[in-house]
């Protein structure tokens, strides 16, 4: 059975470069779970922090390279 390296998370992400805060991270969490909490379509938090105007489409198109070089990295590692 192959293991593989814990991923980083989209918020993870967002945080490391600059974008949101950890106190953000957390309203963005909470909207998130409230919404499917309540019945509603779940959003992937790149939508809600959007949406909360925490970041603009060009920083969630970075946010989005960057989680996609480091799946890339960790691919390659295994």
């Amino acid at each position: 059975m192959t293991t593989r390296a814990p991923r980083m998370k989209f918020g993870q992400i967002a945080i490391m470069l600059g974008f949101v805060d950890e106190e953000q991270l957390d309203e963005a969490l909470r909207v998130q779970r409230e919404t499917s909490a309540r019945g509603g379509r779940h959003k992937l938090l790149g939508l809600v922090m959007l949406e909360l105007g925490m970041i603009d489409n060009a920083a969630l198109i970075e946010i989005l390279k960057r989680y996609e070089e480091l799946e890339s990295s960790v691919d390659e590692t295994l």
